[in-house]
């Protein structure tokens, strides 16, 4: 046995699996590289092991092909609790775990990485859930992102985001935006409760939505500059602002959809949502922009 994850990190080799027994584990605030491709899981049901980390240094770094499976990582310090960076062929799982930050984003995926990420929660408190960029392309399935500060998912650059059967609910802005030359690939997931509008895609970026329900969020389905977006059986309602915002160049393939609310588009955009089998329906909600924040807010601790 080891006293600290980064001792056993370290006498660890390839295909070896290393316990954290139940209990809290706080590592001495010591960051761990994951640079083996090694088996990392938490003994008992999920939250029995717990890693309790206090920094500003990323909790894991990994970079190898590892697998995380039933941890509760709790991260309190400026900075994201879990990063994932490495070239083309770099993908680890992350497993029936929960990710927690109080001051940055849950997870971060950078470079080439494509890590899969299935039935885990992701709390960005002050910032987003995850956050990716560069060529990243990370693959969520069956997860829960939930109470970020910020977005629930966010991806810029050339990152190529997928996520299948996930719930982003309740965050402090959009649930998922899309910016740069990033894209994201959306299949059978819920957008509610989130405090911009559930799917923000702007500049040159794209998404592509199918099965999506978007509801109870300050607005639905915006598009701006050059975005593409492509919609198939989604269920859009607007909640307090516009169902579906097309701006400028931005443009829209839509089919067996449904549109519930204010729709404000150009005609260019119009186009594309003139499909048979669209069905919009109008709301005794107008459509208005979200607020503007206030240049200072003040968070009074719990």
């Amino acid at each position: 046995s080891f006293r600290h994850l980064s001792e056993a990190m370290a006498a660890a080799e390839d295909g070896d699996r290393i316990l954290l027994l139940r209990g809290i584990h706080n590592g001495c605030s010591q960051s761990v590289t994951v640079d083996k491709r090694v088996l990392i899981s938490g003994e008992g049901d999920l939250g029995d092991a717990t890693i309790d980390f206090r920094g500003n240094s990323p909790v894991l770094r990994i970079v190898r092909s590892a697998m995380l499976h039933n941890l509760f990582v709790d991260m309190s310090g400026f900075c994201s609790a879990v990063n994932v960076e490495g070239p083309a062929g770099l993908q680890p799982v992350i497993d029936h775990c929960k990710i927690v930050c109080s001051g940055d984003d849950a997870l971060n995926v950078s470079g080439k990485a494509a890590p899969i990420v299935q039935d885990t929660v992701l709390k960005g408190e002050k910032r987003c859930g995850i956050r990716c960029w560069d060529g990243a392309c990370p693959t969520l399935v069956n997860c829960r992102i939930e109470g970020c500060g910020q977005q629930g998912l966010k991806s810029f650059d050339g990152a190529a985001a997928r996520a299948r059967r996930c719930f982003v609910k309740g965050c402090g802005a959009e649930g998922a935006v899309a910016m740069g030359r990033s894209s994201l690939t959306l299949e059978d997931c819920t957008f509610s409760g989130n405090k911009g509008p559930g799917v923000d895609v702007s500049s040159r970026a794209s998404a592509r939505m199918e099965s999506c329900t978007v509801e109870s969020n300050v607005g639905g389905v915006w598009g701006w500059n050059q975005a593409r977006i492509e919609m198939s059986r989604c269920c859009i309602r607007g909640g307090r602002s516009f169902s579906m915002l097309m701006d400028e160049d931005a443009s829209i393939e839509c089919e067996s959809t449904q549109i519930d609310g204010c729709v404000q588009a150009t005609d260019h955009a119009w186009k594309g949502l003139f499909c048979p089998s669209n069905c919009l329906t109008n709301s005794d909600v107008n459509g208005d922009l979200p607020p503007p924040a206030p240049p200072f807010v003040y968070t009074p601790s719990p």
